[in-house]
């Protein structure tokens, strides 16, 4: 990545390996956003509504594209054409700026500002200052002066204003901390006139001069902040003023510097704090407590949410025990068993020890001159009232800082919020080998053991009081035992260990955060344990319109936020209140938001909410969920064939899991034909990602079921078989594929449903041919299927069987017969958006011009192919053509055909290594597949490169993504 320079504060600046670099205004405008943003996604209409206000150009859009692309390029000097971006990128909802935080002048100022404060709090001043002269310089004016004012832009500067101010104070009060009294009097005497209302301002000038020997003056001073106070406010000065004023009429020695060190002498005071001492060490969270420590260091109430079980408790009190020190404590109040919200101030003054303060103001009164911070621990059951006691306390008591832990945030003015997640997969480990073998000295991890290991931590998803439990069971139960009774979430739930009650199972710490629920979210809670894989909005607010509904097959889909529906779909009502309960539920910890807007409980929890439903409840959710998968699966499909299909494929891509258990509702249900209508509406999907096994034993399952019941409609036989035979097709079992493919024709043809016949006629016509039977035979059925899909009147059924035919013609009449119907058949396909159909002609079209000795177009078709659907999500399709692509570039090799500078055979070797990598994985390879062409590319390669060329360039290809290889391939576009 190049070295960018982007200065903000004061008239933009950039700068790009060193040398300046000037950009238009409306670029400027679109970067100055983007750096406001810092880092995060801003939608394109945000942009276009900034920068240009009033009234945008016709093509707004393509102009604001134009400026994203100049800025790539700025930023990007060396990027290759057609390279994926890395500076400016779109995530999927916006555009961001990915640059290194030491890249813009304004965040290394913020993050010198932030580490600045805290070494003065923790009472390093000259660490203060170190951080503070550094960065303090860099301030050239008002920042984004010369970008036209945008509300986001004035927002971030106004926002940079108040940390230079807070840096200004900072650098000035370390000064004074070290003995620069003199010198700091001039300056803070010409600030409180700039800022008359700072407090802080008037309180550091009043100190420079008492500690310079002028008591006088800074009697003046203190008594002319209170003048100025009442005249522009009409309010006395705050504490910190009154106790300086009172400090400095008696010459308090508080106020004198030790010699040295500039810190100033507390004597006297409240009594020590005490917190509870860990009988082991932390595992992980080191990263999170440094950034707690600032965020502690920056703010006076930090609360700390998650669910239960996540160890908030011992991260607070391990932060707490880092925290800078106070005149005392800190304190931890531990209000779990405080149920009368009248108790809970008592509480908090027993916690400090406070003997007979039973009142709020009474202890505010008492903590008025104390520096300390609290620990309120488990808050999530008294919420209001410990809001109240915390305002109150912040209020009054400028040294009060407060670190809250609970299920929920208090929603206060001020409360900044860290969730708390369960630990990742490594600290996961890490825990479960520490507690284990605390239990087991000696005992050493083998490789094995390490598998079953990491699998019981993912099976109760990092949530530490599990993975404790878990290995505490250790001790008694060998691992894969262990392993496997968690995959059936085994009452380990239930299992206990020492420590407080809320604390000692699983169950009972989610119990816990489950009993303060209303009913409706107890139950909306219980509903959505159905869930595998996580779910969307419009998903559980369909599932609960079903259950409210009565039944199983009420309701309809999509209910949910705009994001999560293609561009012509809309949301429908929530009249249960759904997404408002979904929103409680992640407030209170037991449900997770991921960054794809897609929710799901921790593994813990939803074996919780599965184990309070009773049978007839379970029963009815799971038979809502099959139908609400069916559902969204046959809109899916729909979408499949107009033009949305890449759309639809990353919708459904998170469902899989979904998918499954759909699946085993209907199996367990006995219900064949819900069965058959989802695996019907999947065939698309099961293809494209190249679910072969998956899909084909299901398929094979339930086609077993229905030849048994031979009752079931031959529609969803058909379109079942259809499937199956898709997917032996693709396992590179032709002659299976075949006879599948024919009985669909036949139940199609019973059914009347001429879409399914057709489309089974011409793929059966294409394998008839593959399977050596007699060609005119295999034509005339092809021509055939096309006369019935020219019936149908749908296009997209026409570029499905005009491939087919294509082929056909390809395999029995040569190249220069295939070459129009197959032009047609891809016309129709790019006409009508079946971006199958299209991916399939283009791939028929490539055969059909190798056919023809033409290989450099050939390569073009492919690699046009590939850049223009590399976002489509077909997998399979995508690797047929790069195979066949490589195969072109075999023939390219040595001649004049190949783009300049370029060794064909080393690029189609390369290919084919990453699609070697692919296969591995997917268990999906294009020479089953194609037996008649695929075969050769690869013998043809290794003789084009030579066998050390050729082995090198597999090994490099292997570690190339598909984006990688498409972007090798581009270079071959004509």
């Amino acid at each position: 990545m190049a070295d960018v320079e982007v200065s903000v504060l004061g008239p933009m600046r950039l700068r790009v390996e060193g040398a300046q670099v000037k950009v238009g205004p409306r670029p400027r405008a679109v970067l100055a956003l983007l750096v406001a943003a810092g880092g995060r996604a801003v939608p394109a209409s945000t942009l276009i509504e900034q920068v240009w206000p009033d009234s945008p150009p016709p093509a707004v859009h393509n102009t604001l594209q134009g400026y994203v692309a100049l800025l790539r390029r700025t930023l990007e000097p060396g990027r290759v054409a057609r390279a994926a971006a890395r500076t400016v990128v779109w995530d999927g909802s916006g555009y961001a700026l990915r640059l290194a935080p030491t890249s813009v002048d304004a965040a290394r100022f913020e993050q010198a500002a932030t580490e600045a404060h805290a070494a003065l709090v923790a009472n390093r001043p000259a660490a203060a200052v170190t951080a503070l002269d550094a960065v303090l310089p860099t301030w050239r004016g008002r920042p984004y002066e010369d970008v036209a004012e945008a509300e986001p832009l004035l927002a971030h500067a106004a926002r940079l204003e108040r940390v230079r101010a807070t840096a200004v104070a900072d650098r000035h009060a370390a000064g004074i901390a070290l003995g620069e009294h003199s010198a700091a009097i001039a300056p803070l005497a010409t600030l409180v006139e700039e800022h008359p209302l700072d407090e802080r301002l008037w309180e550091l000038l009043a100190l420079a001069q008492y500690r310079a020997g002028r008591q006088g003056d800074a009697l003046a001073t203190l008594r002319t902040a209170r003048r100025r106070l009442a005249e522009e406010l009409g309010v006395d000065p705050g504490d910190r003023l009154r106790r300086l004023e009172s400090d400095v009429l008696a010459q308090a020695p508080a106020l004198d510097p030790i010699a040295g060190s500039g810190s100033i002498r507390v004597t006297g005071g409240p009594p020590p704090g005490r917190l509870p001492m860990p009988v082991d060490g932390l595992v992980g969270r080191r990263a999170e407590l440094t950034e707690l420590a600032a965020l502690l260091a920056r703010h006076r109430l930090v609360t700390l949410v998650g669910p239960g079980g996540v160890g908030k408790t011992r991260l607070a009190l391990e932060l707490a025990r880092s925290a800078p020190p106070g005149s005392t404590g800190p304190w931890l109040v531990e209000l779990a068993p405080v149920r009368d919200p009248a108790l809970v101030a008592a509480t908090v003054a027993r916690a400090v020890g406070l003997v007979g303060v039973e009142s709020l103001d009474t202890l505010a009164a008492v903590l008025h001159g104390w520096e300390t911070l609290l620990v309120l621990d488990n808050c999530e059951h008294l919420t209001e009232e410990i809001g109240r006691v915390v305002t109150t306390l912040l209020g009054g008591c400028p040294g009060v800082r407060v670190l809250v832990t609970g299920q929920q945030p208090l929603r206060l003015t001020g409360e900044v919020l860290a969730e708390v997640g369960p630990l990742p997969l490594p600290e996961a480990v890490e825990l479960f080998v520490t507690r284990a073998r605390a239990a087991r000295p000696g005992w050493q991890v083998d490789e094995a053991d390490g598998r079953l290991i990491r699998r019981i931590c993912a099976a109760v998803d990092g949530l530490p009081l599990a993975v404790e439990i878990a290995a505490a069971r250790s001790r008694v139960l060998p691992l894969d035992v262990l392993a496997r009774s968690l995959t059936d979430r085994s009452p380990l739930l239930a299992d206990e260990r020492p420590g407080p009650a809320r604390h000692r199972s699983v169950a009972t710490a989610i119990a816990w955060g489950y009993d303060l629920l209303e009913p409706a979210e107890q139950r909306l809670l219980r509903t959505a344990s159905v869930f595998s894989g996580g779910f969307t909005l419009d998903a559980v607010a369909d599932l609960a319109g079903r259950l409210d509904a009565g039944s199983g097959l009420a309701g309809r889909l999509d209910a949910g936020s705009d994001d999560l529906h293609p561009p012509d779909a809309r949301p429908a009502a929530d009249p249960a209140g759904t997404v408002l309960r979904i929103g409680n539920l992640t407030d209170r910890s037991l449900v997770v938001r991921g960054p794809d807007d897609r929710y799901r409980m921790l593994e813990p929890i939803r074996a919780f909410a599965e184990r309070a439903q009773d049978p007839a409840e379970r029963a009815g959710a799971r038979q809502a969920h099959l139908c609400w998968m069916r559902d969204l699966a046959e809109t899916a499909e729909a979408g499949m064939v107009d033009g949305r299909a890449a759309w639809w494929t990353a919708r459904m891509g998170p469902e899989r899991d979904n998918v499954r258990t759909a699946f085993a509702t209907a199996r367990k249900a006995g219900d064949t034909v819900t069965g058959l209508r989802l695996v019907g509406a999947l065939i698309w999907f099961w293809y494209r990602w190249g679910a072969i096994d998956e899909g084909g034993a299901l398929l094979g399952e339930l086609l077993d079921e229905a030849e048994r019941r031979g009752d079931v409609d031959p529609r969803l036989t058909a379109r079942a078989l259809l499937a199956r035979a898709g997917l032996r097709y693709l396992a590179g079992d032709i002659p299976s594929a075949y006879a599948l493919m024919s009985a669909a024709v036949a139940h199609a043809e019973r059914a009347g449903d001429q879409v399914t016949r057709a489309r089974c006629a011409g793929y059966a016509a294409h394998f008839a041919v593959l399977v050596g039977e007699d060609p005119q035979s295999a034509l005339d059925r092809a021509t055939a299927a096309m006369r019935l899909a020219e019936k149908t009147g749908l296009d997209w059924v026409g570029a499905e069987v005009g491939t087919s035919l294509g082929l056909v013609v390809l395999l029995t009449r040569g190249a220069e017969a295939a070459a129009g119907p197959l032009a047609d058949a891809w016309r129709t396909a790019v006409a009508c958006g079946h971006d199958f159909a299209t991916s399939n002609a283009a791939w028929s079209l490539m055969l059909a011009e190798l056919a023809r000795d033409r290989a450099g177009t050939a390569a073009g078709l492919g690699a046009a192919a590939l850049v223009q659907r590399q976002d489509a999500g077909d997998v399979t399709s995508w690797m047929m053509v790069a195979h066949t692509t490589a195969g072109a570039l075999a023939r390219l090799a040595g001649t004049d055909a190949a783009p300049g500078g370029r060794d064909p055979a080393i690029d189609g070797a390369t290919v084919l290594g990453a699609l070697d990598a692919m296969s591995a994985t997917l268990g999906f390879t294009p020479e089953r597949t194609d037996p008649v062409h695929a075969p050769q590319v690869r013998a043809a390669l290794a003789a084009a490169a030579g066998p050390e060329r050729f082995a090198a360039a597999l090994r490099a290809g292997r570690e190339l993504d598909p984006g990688q290889v498409t972007d090798l391939l581009a270079a071959y576009l004509r």
